[in-house]
């Protein structure tokens, strides 16, 4: 069962290859925690979604830390990587980042064999949320889930952030997951967005989207409809992004396909702006000192 680690953003924000910087007293990426954590889970390959420019950088940190003791392989993220029914002169010409996170899951959808677990390369997401997501796809029933993260867990110091927000039935069913930009923690506590210059408060406990999702392999059949959708509305926006949670929100509504929401107990961390890193490496250190990561940890 694969684990498909979308790493093939810019990080602007960040300013930087943020999916290969290091963190913490032995310097380790982020994702060296999750290959870990994920193969004691009982994934065993990884598909790395890449930029082509990345290539080089990433194949070295390949070969640097799982020389012939890692079953992986890579997908490149490109422009020009279309729906076969997409005109590609409807959109916009002068783009040069990446068409979004459900984009890079259509670029790998060839190399995808079975059922399948998504997440980022920049986030750390914790060793039972893997278990978590493995023994849900190991079940006979058909449903996806997503594995869910309470919101208060998930903001930066440093800045805003995007977040999708799960909204459930009464059953615990995932209707719709809204897709909710610039969201921070206001100085008397709140965690508030602002929608049409008005400012909006959320709650602690709301759950939030990590781009942690357990897919089965069928919605792959359906993320070439939604893209042409996607590029139809937004195609010649130069900052417009097809997200994953707008997908899933598509299989939900268009295709009648269920989710479960999944409620981790694991802390989550992750970089989106600089500033993090002091951060990020703090928790990490603290980490060491909980839970064995047997992988080779020098200083």
């Amino acid at each position: 069962m694969q684990v498909v680690i979308l790493a093939a953003g810019m990080g602007s924000r960040y300013q930087g290859l943020k999916q290969l910087d290091t963190f913490g007293p032995y310097r380790n990426t982020l994702m060296e925690f999750s290959i870990y954590d994920a193969l004691k889970g009982g994934f065993d390959e990884v598909l790395f979604i890449i930029r082509r420019d990345f290539e080089i950088e990433f194949r070295r940190f390949i070969e640097e830390h799982y020389q012939n003791c890692l079953k992986y392989d890579f997908v490149f993220q490109e422009l020009d990587f279309l729906p076969q029914e997409l005109d590609s002169a409807s959109l916009s010409q002068s783009r040069t980042k990446p068409w979004g996170t459900a984009h890079a899951l259509f670029c790998a959808k060839d190399k995808i064999k079975g059922d399948f677990l998504v997440i980022n390369a920049d986030d750390f997401y914790g060793a039972s949320s893997y278990e978590m997501a493995y023994n849900f796809l190991k079940q006979a029933h058909r449903k996806s889930a997503l594995i869910s993260y309470p919101l208060e867990n998930t903001l930066s110091e440093h800045g805003a952030v995007s977040r999708g927000i799960c909204r459930m039935d009464e059953k615990g069913n995932l209707v719709k997951i809204d897709e909710i930009k610039k969201i921070r923690k206001a100085e008397n506590g709140d965690i508030v967005y602002f929608e049409n210059d008005v400012e909006k408060k959320l709650s602690r406990n709301d759950k939030a989207s990590m781009n942690m999702f357990a897919f089965r392999h069928e919605c792959l059949r359906f993320i070439e409809e939604y893209l042409l959708s996607f590029f139809k509305n937004h195609g010649q926006k130069e900052g417009a992004e097809s997200y994953l949670t707008e997908f899933i929100d598509f299989l939900i509504l268009e295709k009648s396909h269920s989710f479960d929401v999944l409620e981790t107990q694991e802390k989550w961390f992750g970089v989106t702006y600089k500033e993090d890193k002091v951060f990020v490496s703090q928790e990490i250190e603290l980490l060491l000192k909980e839970r064995d990561y047997s992988f080779g940890l020098t200083k």
